[in-house]
This record gives structure tokens, C-alpha cells and sequence, in this order.
């Protein structure tokens, strides 16, 4: 594999203008997520398009692996693994697909990266589904999917009837302020955006609550769709925000953007 290391600067080590705090964890996905946009010019909502793992290492380290969304056929091994490993301020990231060309389309390209990520939501935003990227990958011939070196999820987040109540037990802020800094986070991160069309995806959502590495955290599912538009129409920053934050210190432990352009709505 080709290894690329980066060095970061982490832009919210200190606690910001407003007081929220980044945790560590956000921090070392933030510097990830830009190394795969550095090396791979994949930005952060083809999240999307694949299973984005965190691990929290005993060293300190942290490692960010990206598996394929869809395990069926050829896909796993047409859009590949990403791996990051965050030391410091020091970011290795590389892709099991490294060294595979991914010049031209969907149908004869060797490797699904940027370029074909970014075709499969063109195909989204005008079909709402991925009608020629599945045909693309009919007869394509690659081992069975069983055999893909898939790195199983790490148990470090829990929401089991026993870790809510040792969360909910342990927790300092109450789950509508946690939500209130969520909302101010996605604005201090992503920016101008139309928020006041943010929504939680579901009541229930906002009662997600368990125990991350021991740590007592609520898991907050956001969409925010139709800006600019009277009619379903994607605009940038549209799609899904998952917001994790830390119930003891109020911490953004970490933010996930998938752009909701899967072909599954």
C-alpha cells in the first residue's frame, strides 16, 4: 500500500468563540477526513458511500477506516478501504485500491475514486437511484465478497439498556442541551447553511444515549434538505449530520456528513 503522512493543525484545540469544546476524538476524525480529501479527493459527504469506523487506540492514536457501504458483488472491491491512523498531528492514510487506475467510467475504470463516486451522485441527483452504477458492475469478476479483508467494528460505543442507565446516571447536561450544542457545532463547522431547515430524523433519535469507551455520549441524527428550493432539488451541505457529544463535559466527541445522494431515498 502507498502511504501518505500529513501533518495538521487542528483548528478547534482550544474552546471556542462560542465555548464549545472538541474532544480529542473530533480532532483526530477532522484530520482524517481532510487527509482523504488531500490524497484521494474524496470529499466528506461521499461519507455516504461507505462505513466509517473510529477507533480510539491504548496508545492515544486513533485510527479511521472507510469500508464499503454496499457489500454485494464487486462493490467492496471496486471502491476499497480507506485506513488513517491520527498520531499527534502527524495523519498515514492509504487505500487498498493504491496503485489501481481509476481513470474513465463507471463501466472500465479499474478502481471507483473521486471521479466515479462524484458520477454515482450525478446519477442520484437526476434518477434518485444508481440504476447504471449497479449495471456497471454486472460481470465484472472479482472473489467472493467473504473473502474481502474487512476489519470488523470495534465495540467502543454501547447503547444497551445497561450502558443508557450508566450513561444517564453519569450525565451532567441534559439531552436538550447536548442538542442545543450540536446545533451550534454543525454552524461553527460547516458554516452558512440554511439551519434553520435542520431536523432530527426521528424523536426517538434524540434519546440515543450509551457509553462510548466509557465515556457517556448522546448520538444526535439530523437531515437538513431543500434549501434554496420549493422543490426536491440537492443543494450543497443537504443530507445527514450525526452529532456526537459528550454528556459529562459537553465535548463534541465527533460529526459525520453523508450528502444523502445513495440512490436509497
Amino acid at each position: 500500500l502507498m502511504v501518505l503522512t500529513l501533518f495538521v493543525s487542528f483548528a478547534f484545540a482550544e474552546p471556542t468563540a462560542s465555548g464549545l469544546v472538541y474532544s480529542g476524538r473530533f480532532q483526530a476524525v477532522s484530520a482524517a477526513q481532510h487527509a482523504l480529501a488531500e490524497k484521494y479527493s474524496i470529499a466528506e459527504g461521499y461519507n455516504e458511500y461507505f462505513m466509517r469506523t473510529v477507533i480510539e487506540e491504548e496508545d492515544g492514536s486513533f485510527t479511521v477506516i472507510w469500508e464499503p457501504g454496499i457489500s454485494e458483488g464487486a462493490w467492496p472491491w471496486l471502491l476499497g478501504t480507506y485506513t488513517a491512523h491520527v498520531v499527534g498531528d502527524k495523519v498515514e492514510i492509504s487505500w487498498t485500491n493504491d496503485g489501481k487506475s481509476t481513470y474513465g467510467s463507471l463501466r472500465d475504470a479499474e478502481a471507483w475514486g473521486a471521479v466515479q463516486l462524484h458520477q454515482i451522485a450525478e446519477e442520484v441527483k437526476t434518477s434518485f437511484e444508481m440504476i447504471d452504477s449497479f449495471a456497471a458492475v454486472e460481470g465484472r469478476s472479482f472473489p467472493e465478497t467473504d473473502d474481502y479483508p474487512y476489519i470488523s467494528d470495534p465495540e467502543d460505543y454501547s447503547n444497551m439498556a445497561e450502558a443508557r442507565e450508566a450513561a444517564l446516571a453519569a450525565a451532567i447536561i441534559t439531552p436538550d442541551e447536548a442538542d442545543a450544542a450540536a446545533r451550534m457545532a454543525l454552524k461553527e463547522v460547516y458554516g452558512q447553511l440554511e439551519w434553520d431547515r435542520l431536523e432530527t430524523t426521528d424523536e426517538e433519535f434524540q434519546w440515543d444515549i450509551g457509553m462510548l469507551n466509557e465515556r457517556p455520549v448522546i448520538v444526535i441524527h439530523y437531515d437538513l434538505w431543500g434549501q434554496g428550493a420549493t422543490d426536491w432539488e440537492w443543494q450543497e451541505g443537504d443530507g445527514y449530520y450525526v452529532v456526537t457529544v459528550n454528556l459529562q463535559t459537553g465535548e463534541i466527541e465527533e460529526i459525520l456528513y453523508a450528502n444523502g445522494l445513495s440512490g436509497n431515498g
